[in-house]
């Protein structure tokens, strides 16, 4: 039974069952909106707009989102986003399509390392053991209600295509494949840094095969400490040599690429090195929780508990149980050291994302998807083993309970995970959602943006003025209260809170474009064009403020700046820029004089945009505004002979 794998017919259809389980579970997916940092990565972000820009992935972490703060080095992620886009631009049936091909593909993947794994897992495993259980363990896996966010949540994908690297890589890598084991994992890392964790996997799978060398040489003794040494000798050192290799690579290009801001911008001021890692010790437990008891799951859970110091009641409580998970494991290591290697790898897969740099959050929903994953089979083998007992050739009482109790538990996750789909329908499903169960500055922001966007701007006041209350010092809680203000005309207000947010503001220009649309909007354009300056250089929205430079310019009397930056804004790729002249020129009609600027403006245009009939129909219109009737009949007729047929 040893070599008894994977392929067979009855697995070809477990994997199609998979499939149509899936898609079934997730059909309502399919029109769901992009949600937190999905907007950022995925709808305002210009690069991925166009298959040319792949190369720049690979040199420009800005390219990632188009939010400052959120640059990284994932190119490879990036390449399936530009894909998804040349498909279905931002209809969102192909990408979600991909999520749920690749959860299914994952769920695939863990099935045949279950299947690589059961001799060591199980004494004497039965055909019928081989059949079924890694079904189980797949099925559980990709019904589970903690893969719901992973799945729906777009910007999740990272952790997607990570582990749907890191999976072949560790099925490849433990069957004496090394060079394809490098390949997959060049390319998870490549997706997201968090796949360095794997490096701790492979090397747990040498502690393995040393200690079963050990245990069959009967007249070698040892313990764990002494296998681990043996993943320092030359031949284990050469077989882990092209991922240390590639590690390498990968982090020279991440230090030489990415800003030193990142950091800062990315960590908890707040929460001490100590104070995370005591945190954390209790996050772990809160995951593997979840998976017992998936209920209250929250897409966004900023108001997890913190705790400072190991000597806490629940971080000592989060540490015993570690220390007896520990003892545990060092009993069974004495005869089947594999459940070490599946917890010390979940363990390893886990830590880039619970490291010791103090992040924001504490937990977060897609964090333990692969290394629960991995866990799950520490309790669900055994289990299923158990209830379904070593042959079917005669049905049993027990084998019928434990079918009875396994279909419970596939029809309950499943249940579970359907109604979980429905919180990622719309942004306000979701921040709904979120408020409800963890109501922290960030989910009264984005919540109080939903109600802004509806026009209820009572109930987006009250949202901002929570946030803002709950974290007075970041600098979005009072620039979206200016921008609610400055809609609503009470300028006054705007103008403060706009100001206060300016000087909170640190790593981005969020703020600062804020203020001057808000300097547009009130005609204030020397204040605007200020603003805009200092915005310029730093920006993620290049293709935007310089079309706010262009309005600030019109409104200066500036026609050379301002077509200059119009036609800067075409360059970069604005299709909708004939419909944002309207805005720019606006200026123009305010008077004779600013008229006279206006039709020099629209004169520039016309030399460097030919055959634009929208430019000469706003040339005629203020042509005949100064009074200049020849000028506008001739405007007019050109306009009139582009003008496509309506």
């Amino acid at each position: 039974m040893e070599h008894f794998y994977f392929w067979s017919k009855y697995r070809v259809l477990q994997i199609v069952a998979l499939l149509a389980t899936a898609v079934a579970l997730y059909a309502t997916n399919f029109d769901h909106a992009f949600h937190l940092d999905s907007p950022y990565g995925l709808l305002d972000n210009q690069a991925i707009e166009s298959l040319a820009n792949i190369p720049s992935y690979f040199t420009d972490p800005f390219t990632l989102t188009a939010l400052r703060t959120n640059a990284d080095y994932r190119p490879i992620l990036q390449i399936t986003y530009a894909l998804n886009y040349a498909i279905s631009g931002h209809e969102m049936w192909s990408w979600h399509l991909v999520q749920i091909l690749l959860h299914v593909f994952n769920a695939s993947c863990l099935m045949a390392l279950t299947a690589f794994l059961l001799p060591r897992l199980l004494n004497g495993p039965t055909r019928h053991h081989h059949k079924w259980i890694p079904f189980v363990v797949g099925a559980l896996f990709l019904i589970h209600p903690t893969a719901s966010g992973v799945v729906n949540y777009l910007w999740a994908r990272s952790t997607l295509l990570t582990t749907a690297f890191l999976l072949p890589t560790i099925l490849c890598f433990i069957r004496g494949r090394n060079l394809w084991a490098a390949l997959l994992y060049s390319l998870a890392l490549f997706t997201k840094v968090e796949a360095v964790g794997c490096l701790g996997v492979l090397a747990m799978w040498l502690v393995l095969v040393e200690a079963e060398k050990r245990h069959a040489d009967p007249d070698r003794s040892g313990d764990f400490i002494d296998d681990l040494g043996g993943i320092l000798t030359r031949p284990a050192l050469l077989t882990m040599a092209p991922m240390l290799a590639v590690t390498l690579v990968y982090a020279g290009l991440r230090y030489w690429l990415l800003p030193d801001f990142l950091a800062d911008a990315r960590s908890d001021h707040d929460m001490t090195t100590l104070g995370y890692f005591s945190t954390q010790l209790t996050a772990w437990w809160y995951y593997i929780g979840h998976w017992w008891a998936p209920v209250g799951l929250v897409a966004d859970h900023l108001t997890y508990p913190r705790y400072m110091a190991l000597k806490e009641p629940m971080v000592l409580l989060a540490l015993t149980g570690w220390g007896i998970v520990a003892l545990g494991l060092g009993l069974l290591y004495r005869t089947r050291p594999v459940y070490a290697f599946l917890a010390v790898s979940a363990l390893a897969i886990i830590s880039p994302h619970s490291s010791f740099l103090p992040l924001t959050e504490m937990v977060n929903e897609h964090r333990p998807y692969l290394a629960v994953g991995l866990m799950s089979m520490c309790w669900i083998v055994p289990g299923c083993a158990f209830l379904l007992g070593r042959t079917i050739d005669s049905w049993t009482a027990r084998q019928t309970v434990g079918a009875v109790a396994l279909g419970s538990l596939i029809l309950g996750f499943g249940v579970a995970t359907h109604e979980r789909n429905k919180v990622f329908l719309t942004w306000h499903s979701y921040w709904e959602d979120v408020v409800a169960k963890a109501p922290s500055w960030r989910a009264h922001t984005n919540f109080g943006m939903s109600f802004h966007g509806q026009g209820k701007n009572d109930e987006a006041e009250q949202h901002y003025k929570e946030a803002q209350r709950r974290a007075p010092l970041h600098y979005v809680t009072s620039s979206n209260l200016g921008t609610l203000y400055s809609q609503q005309g009470r300028t006054t207000e705007a103008l403060l809170y706009h100001t206060a947010a300016v000087g909170l503001e640190t790593h981005t220009t969020i703020a600062l474009e804020a203020r001057a649309e808000h300097f547009l909007t009130t005609e204030s354009y020397s204040e605007a064009l200020a603003d805009l300056q200092r915005a310029l250089p730093r920006t993620m929205q290049q293709r935007l403020v310089h079309q706010r430079l262009a309005h600030a310019n019109a409104g200066l009397g500036d026609w050379r700046a301002s077509a200059t930056h119009t036609l800067t804004a075409r360059d970069l790729g604005s299709a909708d820029i004939p419909h944002q002249v309207i805005r720019i020129a606006q200026p123009f009609w305010a008077s004779k004089e600013q008229a006279l600027s206006g039709i020099q403006y629209f004169s520039a245009l016309g030399d460097q945009w030919p055959d634009q009939w929208w430019v000469h129909a706003n040339w005629a219109r203020l042509a005949e505004k100064v009074g200049d009737t020849e000028t506008a009949n001739l405007q007019r007729e050109i306009a009139t002979s582009l003008r496509p047929e309506q």
